[in-house]
């Protein structure tokens, strides 16, 4: 944007070059006004969310003609320029996320085309409702409102409360990917899912833990303790902080234990390792995974069917089983960093990669399935040897790493006995004699 709000478009390289290809950057700033207007009165005869609100399109000319406008003063507007300084800093941009295939590792000072002082900010009135809006029985109609584009039919065969995973799944595999892509609709649905298990967690917990909730409510309320949460951060290691934390401990997992993500669900795992510990010894190997999802065949032959739109096209090399990796085009096979740059712009697909590698190790090299797949509970005689001996357990945490790609780490527990089955065993002595023997 602009100092008047206006979207600009900046082209790093010769105005010859900018000439002949910006036909392929047509996209970044095209607007349609024909299809648009057209789609706008498809959505108003058949998102509920229209019909409900009595949405009506202005399709007159000069309202198309506004949007035609538009788009000449954006492509009359680009800006062009070949300057060594904007290279460097492409290139520092790009390196950091998709790895050193750059021209160069310097990074001068940042570049400014205009002014960037804030501007005022817009103001827009929106209307409001007599009732207002709730999640939990009207969540798809509001999540059909704010996302028209992704849920044309509106909110009617969407759930009215909070989504399945299983509903999530299949938005996040849906074959385009529209919805994987649409940022705002994943931190829409990752924020939905922790504040409504914080409030079902807290709606099981006042059954069970009222005094403990009665206790909470007091002290929140308490006049007092505003400023005993502020003297504790200014001074944490006072005993008055020290107090206030423990007492806080002993209340908020009852409620924060099972949100998603949370500090309370990460301290929750402290006590299923210490029981692993007590139960398998210490662990053997110490473990971090990081698959390459971004080089996985599978996600590129997805990618590629989704840019040439190939998904009934039988001729299409990309949607054969049989399809190998020396068949994908050279440039993504020369290329780490466009391979890096794809599987960033499917962070869904990269996941459910992930996961597939994760299921491999797990049944291929630890040789340690699950008791749900198996569909029995195995002794430690009856496993399998894998990369890392005869695995008895196995305990594991994803974590993002700074360019978003997944990665594991994980604690392989190798002992074929358990510490109380040592422990009787060193302190019998018919044991002792025959191996002293």
């Amino acid at each position: 944007m602009d100092i008047d709000r206006k979207p600009r478009v900046t082209f790093i390289g010769p105005t010859e070059e900018w000439r002949a290809r910006k036909h392929l950057f047509r996209g970044l700033y095209e607007l349609p006004s024909e299809s648009i207007f057209s789609w706008l009165n498809v959505l108003k005869e058949t998102h509920s969310f229209f019909r409900k609100e009595c949405i009506v399109i202005d399709d007159s000319l000069s309202a198309k003609q506004r949007l035609a406008d538009l788009q000449d003063s954006i492509e009359k507007g680009v800006i062009v320029s070949d300057a060594g300084a904007l290279h460097a800093v492409d290139d520092a941009v790009n390196s950091e996320r998709f790895g050193t295939d750059i021209t160069t590792g310097e990074s001068p000072e940042v570049v400014i085309q205009q002014s960037t002082v804030l501007q005022p900010a817009m103001c827009h009135v929106v209307r409001r409702g007599a009732d207002p809006i709730v999640e939990w029985d009207e969540n798809g109609y509001m999540i059909a409102g704010a996302f028209p584009t992704l849920f044309m039919m509106g909110g009617d065969m969407i759930p009215s409360g909070s989504f399945s995973q299983d509903l999530i799944d299949h938005l996040m595999r849906y074959y385009d990917g529209r919805f994987e892509n649409n940022v705002t609709l994943i931190a829409t649905l990752f924020n939905q899912m922790q504040r409504h298990a914080a409030v079902r967690k807290a709606a099981r917990a006042s059954t069970t833990h009222a005094k403990t909730l009665q206790k909470l409510g007091q002290l929140a309320s308490g006049v007092e303790f505003r400023k005993s949460l502020l003297a504790a951060k200014n001074n944490p290691d006072s005993p008055a902080a020290k107090r206030l934390n423990a007492s806080l401990l002993r209340i908020l997992p009852v409620v924060g234990g099972t949100i998603p993500f949370s500090p309370f669900e990460r301290a929750g795992t402290r006590p299923k390792l210490a029981a692993m510990r007590f139960r398998f010894g210490l662990p053997q190997f110490w473990v971090t995974v990081a698959p390459p999802e971004q080089d996985d065949i599978t996600l590129h032959r997805i990618m590629l069917l989704r840019q040439l739109n190939a998904w009934n096209d039988e001729e299409c090399t990309c949607g054969q089983s049989q399809c190998r990796w020396a068949q994908l085009p050279k440039n993504l096979k020369e290329s780490p960093r466009l391979r890096l740059s794809i599987s960033n712009k499917c962070p869904a697909l990269a996941a459910f990669m992930f996961e597939r590698k994760m299921e491999l190790i797990q049944k291929a090299i630890l040789r340690c399935p699950a008791s749900e797949d198996t569909k029995k509970c195995r002794n430690y005689t009856e496993r399998e040897a894998g990369a890392f001996g005869t695995v008895a357990r196995f305990n594991g945490v994803v974590e993002p790493q700074m360019d978003g790609r997944l990665h594991l780490h994980m604690t392989v527990y190798g002992s074929s006995f358990t510490p109380e089955i040592l422990t009787r065993g060193a302190t019998n002595e018919e044991l002792r004699l025959f191996i002293a023997e």
